[in-house]
């Protein structure tokens, strides 16, 4: 897609604030994410978005941006898949970035644990209560790397970067951060540019068994464990502040390392 003359802005388009939810990671091509207001209907949306760099790099980012696209069309069909997975309301091409355009309401799991305070459930997984929402969220995002498997792909950079909440007291959490998935098994991605770009991000690993490992991974931080230590008698981070029962460490343990006793 070329970019036109006269192509308007991003700020053209949207009202934005001064501070981002997210911001954007150029090493490892992390969008920006960030609420804003549509100026020509008043309409609160939060964008993803890369900003453009006048440079070849930007092939790079529109095959993700398209990609994404590309990848939540294929899945978002399948039943149920829009209550566990991050719909997208339009996609922009403006002169100075490539946008995703997500309705209001949720915000990436990083974004979220950086402004909660303290008194949110996400930071008070001691109380057993709030453990229970946790583990309502796992199963969501069981569900969604369910329906992924099932039509052949893999998420590939599974992580809070790529989980969307309300930060809600009741599971929501959905799945998103399509641009880095692939369909395993092709001999080849049909756009080269993407091909290079992923052999750049040396944490793209692409199985099934990856997928569950990461989705273990990030459950067991955020439950204030080690996620290299499941299986010493100390598995805890330091000052975690929470205890954990057997059953739940060996869930972890098995979703992780599912091949161990």
């Amino acid at each position: 897609m070329s970019q036109k003359k006269n192509q308007p802005t991003l700020e053209d388009l949207f009202e934005l604030p001064d501070d981002y939810l997210q911001g954007p990671q150029a090493a490892t091509l992390r969008p920006a994410l960030i609420e804003a207001t549509e100026r020509a209907n008043g309409q609160d949306r939060i964008l993803k978005y890369w900003l453009k760099t006048g440079t070849e790099a930007d092939g790079d980012l529109r095959e993700l941006w398209r990609h994404e696209r590309r990848q939540v069309d294929r899945v978002m069909s399948y039943p149920g898949a829009d209550e566990v997975m991050v719909g997208i309301v339009d996609m922009i091409e403006t002169a100075d970035a490539f946008c995703v355009v997500h309705e209001p309401g949720t915000v990436t799991l990083h974004a979220k644990l950086r402004t909660s305070p303290a008194r949110n459930w996400l930071r008070s997984l001691g109380v057993p209560l709030n453990r229970t929402v946790l583990w309502g969220n796992l199963a969501r995002l069981t569900r969604a790397l369910a329906i992924l498997h099932t039509h052949g792909l893999v998420h590939g950079r599974l992580d809070a970067f790529s989980v969307f909440t309300s930060g809600a007291h009741s599971p929501d959490f959905r799945l998103g951060g399509f641009e880095w998935s692939l369909i395993l098994g092709e001999p080849r991605p049909t756009e080269p540019s993407l091909h290079e770009t992923r052999r750049r991000i040396d944490r793209l690993i692409y199985s099934y068994a990856e997928d569950w490992k990461a989705l273990g991974c990030m459950f067991a931080d955020l439950a204030g464990l080690d996620p290299t230590r499941l299986r010493e008698n100390d598995p805890y981070k330091p000052n975690a502040g929470i205890e954990l029962n057997d059953g739940e460490i060996g869930f972890l343990r098995r979703l992780i390392d599912p091949m161990r006793d």
